[in-house]
């Protein structure tokens, strides 16, 4: 992207460098993630392009539905519209993994931590180049690194903030979704594009969730 003209930033988000990362739970709560956001594009000046994976996609969505004028446009990695994808965590059975054995545990303090060995980031990453593994594995070792970045889960109540207290309306800003036609719960697709309001475009990608690498 910088070699085509881009003035690029990828951003450590709260809990993932030492110098921003507070300990109480509410700190990672839907507001302030996108107040993050708006925060570095009022640095920036003037409209930005987004782009974010997973929890990064989840921050554009609350990005867009608190203040979508500074966007110029959003790409979503892995996780639809952000309303359709967390009802689907409750709703769809191809969720249930996902809803009862990882998010489940994540939510536990304690047991989430436990869960999220060395051992098992090497398997879910094994197909990012070693080095950036063994990188980000050091810096989720880190004092209070884990449970940063599990308060993420625990403050959004297990998603269900998205459903129950903070609106995501449908979105109207361009938009490209890219997500792998491995990933679970594909049942989503058609809710999410009934919540896209305008120019709206899909890649699908053989793969899983980590299509990012």
């Amino acid at each position: 992207l910088a070699d085509a003209g881009y003035h690029c930033l990828a951003a450590d988000q709260r809990g993932y460098s030492p110098g921003a990362r507070p300990t109480e739970v509410d700190a990672y709560r839907y507001e302030e993630l996108a107040a993050d956001v708006l925060a570095f594009g009022r640095e920036l000046g003037g409209r930005f392009h987004l782009v974010g994976h997973d929890w990064g996609a989840i921050v554009g969505w609350l990005t867009l539905a608190t203040d979508p004028s500074p966007v110029a446009s959003f790409t979503a990695m892995s996780i639809p519209h952000y309303a359709a994808w967390a009802r689907s965590v409750y709703d769809d059975p191809d969720m249930a993994f996902y809803r009862d054995r990882l998010l489940g545990t994540w939510m536990t303090e304690g047991a989430g931590e436990a869960s999220i060995s060395p051992e098992f980031l090497k398997t879910i990453w094994a197909a990012k180049p070693a080095d950036r593994t063994e990188e980000e594995i050091a810096r989720l070792t880190e004092p209070g690194a884990m449970t940063a970045a599990l308060n993420w889960y625990r403050a959004s109540r297990g998603h269900k903030r998205a459903l129950e207290d903070f609106e995501i309306p449908a979105i109207s800003v361009p938009t490209l979704l890219i997500r792998g036609r491995k990933e679970a719960g594909q049942r989503v697709m058609a809710d999410a594009a009934s919540l896209m309001a305008g120019e709206y475009r899909v890649a699908e990608l053989d793969g899983g969730h980590f299509t990012a690498f």
